[in-house]
């Protein structure tokens, strides 16, 4: 990759990929890029989402494909349309960023008329009219179809592309047409209307085509995947997979998944601000300023009519009018030194203010901050502290902490990650959280103060249950929906939905299919000695699921002894296995079991070289297997122990009577000349399968890696640079990933073994 960003891409006819190293394996397409203009400078956008993005980009020669935000008057533009002070701009940690310019024209009626203007408020249950105009319709077209054509030329053969929500929705099936060879996923971050809804739109068709384009298309909620399901039968004549609803098959076979993926934020980012030194007096200062009131509510919205701000308003006007019919000393002007006891700050951030409906909602949230404020404030002592700007992270987790009570109340919401910021910045378990039930959020934050938001006096009540909670409960509360929160971050989210992504990928190649694994750190996690390892939750059982299934074949390739799986890790014998790296087989056909005189010999010749290792590297210790003897360095020192294992590797790999394997900090030597590549594609020999697949995380996987070909897929467990078309993080996420394609394939109407 060069680092660039580049222009726009040629015609769609000439949008296949070429040859080169410039092309990622895997492609986000999102509506804008991950970075905005400061001043004369480019810097990177904030937000968990952009963060986690980049970080799964990184390392996987990834690509940001999406519009600058700047108009441009030259669709020609290229990377030196986009330079810092210093040049040209950074490609982000190595993250390749594609530029799609957009012109005034395009602004206005793709991003304004269309996605914000007819789309937004139909997605949100209709609550302002849709502006559906044709010609920007042709606008809408047109954009995507430039956006597919980007991801086409930026992607390599087999990649993946992750197209994210509205603006966007016609991409899929467009990119599709252009590059049959790649995996497609699309997120909608924004709710999914139900059939009544979504039927008002002239070009449902389309939509519904275009969304179809993507082999996984992955939700906030599962009433919108629900509602996406219904629409994709009526309209498109999908069918559900008889074992499984969230598989729809096409009239041209193609098979789609549907799913629900609740997106987070960045816990730890959270934790890690909240928890600063300087926060406690940060916290004081703010209720200080606000004239240490009793109770402190808080509102951070958008200031978009689908938040519900101004009912939010109109609710705390009811509420400080009955606190102040009840107690007449409550009232600001019955001491004209009193301070106020319940105050509500309401940060607003402008956005979309060319589109009339938000220029509307603005002058009601205002007009009523000035009513309740001239029924309820003092000299001095405004009841709404209401502030129209944006804020930084570290000026807004402050906020949160100083807060008692969050209100999160908008009408209609795809997830609303404000009421997790929230919650992941309460590190003393304080506060209370009032969230519509027409948020996401409100799926997983179930010990939130769940309200209908639409009902004033369901608001103001919530309101008062907040204000009188015991300490105990809002403890109890807190705690809990902390520890969701922090189990289900944006990382987590990310890895959830590419895991599925892979699942769909595999399934929909042609079988029969050959499934390789490999154990230490891809079904086991990796320990500290080999002696105290052992499978992930539910591995056997998943392997087992899969390896039932006709056409389907499940083969573990280890360099752990053939006695290790069986005995150790309790791999049935019913699934085929090779072992010390396939020189053991669970085959007749396989390598002779016995260990000859001159193989001993050798084997011995080969551990006293390994025994000047553990001389060199306390800690270092001697594993010895059938056919290999290897050093293990977990536990010598990290600095010196790749220098010695280089120098023993040289050594013993002069040798024509070793086969040397180096792997994570283990130095195996084995005396039959055998491979997993060898092993595993023998086997697929062996069987004729049309699509394999092999999954692992060690150097001699990467080996495998690399002899796949065509449709193969390989899929890298665990940090570190890879050849592997796709990535886990760890064990856990394999054996989701094997569930998953032990759903997928089976309800492709194959029967079980």
């Amino acid at each position: 990759m060069n680092g660039g960003v580049h222009g726009y891409p040629p015609p769609m006819s000439e949008a296949a990929p070429s040859s080169g190293h410039d092309l990622s394996e895997l492609v986000v397409v999102a509506n804008r890029l991950p970075v905005q203009r400061v001043g004369e400078e480019w810097q990177t956008s904030p937000g968990g989402l952009v963060r986690a993005m980049l970080g799964v980009l990184t390392g996987r020669q990834g690509a940001w494909v999406g519009w600058t935000g700047e108009i441009s008057d030259d669709e020609s533009e290229s990377a030196s349309d986009l330079t810092t002070g210093a040049g040209e701009l950074h490609d982000l940690d190595g993250v390749e960023l594609v530029s799609v310019p957009l012109s005034q024209g395009d602004f206005e009626q793709y991003y304004e008329r269309i996605s914000n203007g007819a789309l937004w408020p139909l997605f949100h249950d209709a609550i302002r009219s849709s502006n559906f105009d044709g010609d920007s319709w042709a606008v809408y077209r047109e954009v995507n179809a430039r956006f597919a054509a980007a991801a086409a030329r930026a992607a390599a053969p087999g990649a993946t592309v992750w197209i994210h929500d509205y603006h966007l929705l016609l991409v899929p099936s467009m990119l599709r047409a252009l590059r049959a060879d790649i995996s497609i996923g699309f997120f909608l971050h924004i709710p999914f209307p139900p059939q009544e809804l979504f039927m008002r739109m002239p070009w449902r068709d389309e939509m519904i085509d275009g969304m179809l384009g993507a082999d996984l298309l992955g939700f906030q909620r599962r009433g919108g995947a629900d509602n996406f399901i219904a629409l994709a039968k009526r309209l498109a004549g999908a069918e559900a997979a008889e074992r499984d609803p969230e598989i729809l098959r096409l009239d041209d076979g193609r098979m789609v998944q549907v799913g629900t993926f609740p997106i987070s934020i960045d816990t730890a980012e959270f934790a890690a601000i909240s928890g600063a030194p300087h926060m406690a007096e940060a916290v004081a200062e703010i209720r200080h300023r606000l004239g240490d009131p009793t109770t402190v509510l808080l509102g951070v919205d958008r200031l978009d009519y689908t938040k519900g701000i101004d009912l939010r308003l109109a609710s705390f006007g009811a509420l400080l009018r009955s606190r102040a019919e009840s107690d007449p000393a409550t009232m600001p002007d019955a001491e004209p030194d009193a301070k106020p006891d319940v105050v509500l700050v309401q940060i607003a951030v402008p956005g979309r203010e060319g589109v009339e409906s938000y220029v509307e909602e603005r002058e009601t949230v205002e007009q009523l901050v000035g009513e309740v404020n001239g029924e309820h404030a003092a000299i001095g002592y405004p009841a709404v502290h209401y502030i129209r700007r944006g804020l930084s992270l570290e000026a807004l987790i402050p906020l949160y902490a100083a807060a008692d009570v969050m209100l999160v109340t908008p009408r209609r919401d795809g997830m609303n990650l404000v009421a997790k910021e929230f919650v992941a910045s309460r590190r003393d378990d304080t506060g209370v959280l009032i969230l519509s039930e027409f948020a996401g959020a409100a799926d997983e934050l179930t010990d939130a103060v769940i309200v209908n938001p639409h009902d004033p006096d369901a608001v103001q009540l919530a309101m008062e249950q907040a204000l009188a909670m015991p300490a105990d409960e809002i403890a109890r509360r807190m705690a809990s929906m902390r520890r969701v929160v922090a189990e289900h971050d944006v990382h987590a989210w990310a890895r959830q939905f590419l895991g599925r992504l892979v699942a769909a990928s595999i399934a929909h190649r042609p079988g029969p299919w050959l499934i390789g694994v490999d154990v230490d750190g891809t079904l086991a996690p990796i320990v500290t000695h080999p002696d105290d390892a052992a499978m992930a939750p539910g591995a056997i059982e998943t392997l087992v699921a899969l390896n039932s299934i006709d056409d389907v074949t499940v083969v573990v390739v280890s360099g752990r002894p053939m006695v290790d799986l069986r005995d150790r890790f309790g791999i049935p014998a019913d699934i085929a296995a090779f072992g010390s790296h396939g020189a053991e087989s669970s085959f007749d056909s396989g390598p002779s079991p016995d260990r000859t005189d001159h193989e001993a010999h050798e084997l011995a010749s080969a551990e006293e070289v390994l025994i000047t290792g553990v001389e060199q590297l306390p800690g270092a210790w001697i594993e010895h297997k059938p056919f290999a003897v290897a050093l293990h360095v977990r536990q010598a020192d990290q600095v010196t122990s790749p220098v010695v294992l280089a120098e023993l590797a040289a050594r013993l790999g002069a040798s024509p009577s070793f086969t040397v394997h180096v792997g994570h900090q283990v130095l195996e030597v084995a005396v039959r000349s055998t491979s997993k590549v060898h092993a595993f594609g023998s086997f697929r020999e062996r069987l004729g399968s049309t699509t394999a697949v092999f999954i692992g995380d060690d150097a001699s996987d990467e080996r495998v890696f690399r002899s796949l070909v065509g449709g193969d897929v390989s899929v890298k467990v665990g940090p570190g640079s890879s050849v592997a078309k796709h990535r886990l993080d760890g064990p856990a996420d394999v054996v989701a990933l094997l569930a998953t394609l032990t759903s997928a394939i089976a309800s492709q109407g194959r029967g079980e073994g």
